[in-house]
Parts: C-alpha cells; structure tokens; sequence
C-alpha cells in the first residue's frame, strides 16, 4: 500500500476542461423549510471544473413567492474569479417569513463560460411561516393553598 503525499487530490483524480466552466453544484435547504423566518439563508456552493478564471463572477438568486406574490433579487460576487477545481459557498439572505411556497432560481451568466447546462439551479421551498407564541397563563399553586 502506498501513500500519496504532497498530492492536490481533485487535480489528481480530475482533470479540468480546457476552458472555463463555472459549475453550480448545490444549495440548501431543500424543499420542506418547515418554520419560516426573515434571517434564513440559502447556501449556493459553486466550483470550476474548468481552466482558472480571473475575472469577476456575478451569481443571482431570484426567489418568487405564491402567497404574497413577492420578488426578491439579489446578486453577490466572487471578485477574483476561481481557480480550477476550486469550491466555493456564497451564502444569499432570503425571507421565508410568511407561510407559502417559493420558487428560487440561482443562476450565473459569465460569457466566459464554456457550458450553460450547469450554470442554473431550480428549488421549490415551502414554509410554514413564523411561528406566533401564544402564552398560556398556569396557575403554579392553589389560592386557598399554603406554601
């Protein structure tokens, strides 16, 4: 048995294309959300199977929802571009609030970009809403009892 040292294991067991190809790869959460709130986040994990690219990369998440028929865009940016076989995580505030269903499209649209197939992701979130406490009042003791 051998043991490999000093050994980039993506470039080892992957070899990039021969030009730019900004992946995204996967977000969360997925489906159920369950109990909404105005701080949830959604992670967009990115990479490049492709050449390094210096540029600046632009990635958008447009999030509709069925209840109040609302719109949120928003955009963030990898300043220095990505290297290759690189991964990175850009992490978009969206509110989930109010209960309903949301449809959140990701999605990047560098013209370097050598394969649009998989520059796109789709995700149906439901939500519960937040949650309204109501307190209930509990009688710890008796008024005609003694302590």
């Amino acid at each position: 048995m051998q043991r490999v040292v000093n050994v980039v294991i993506p470039t080892a067991v992957y070899s990039p294309s021969s030009s730019v190809d900004i992946t995204l790869v996967d977000r969360s959460p997925n489906g159920l959300l369950g109990c909404g709130d105005s701080t949830t986040e959604m992670s967009l994990i990115l990479t490049n199977l492709g050449i390094t690219d210096s540029n600046s990369l632009a990635f958008f998440l447009k999030m509709e929802s069925s209840s109040n028929e609302s719109t949120l865009f928003d955009t963030m940016f990898v300043n220095n571009g990505m290297g290759s076989c690189t991964l990175d995580t850009l992490n978009f505030g969206i509110h989930t609030y109010d209960e309903g269903f949301y449809e959140v499209h990701t999605f990047h649209t560098n013209s370097n970009d050598s394969n649009s197939l998989n520059d796109s992701l789709f995700v149906s979130i439901e939500s519960f809403g937040h949650p309204i406490l109501l307190p209930k009042h509990d009688t710890l003791c008796s008024p005609t009892s003694s302590l």
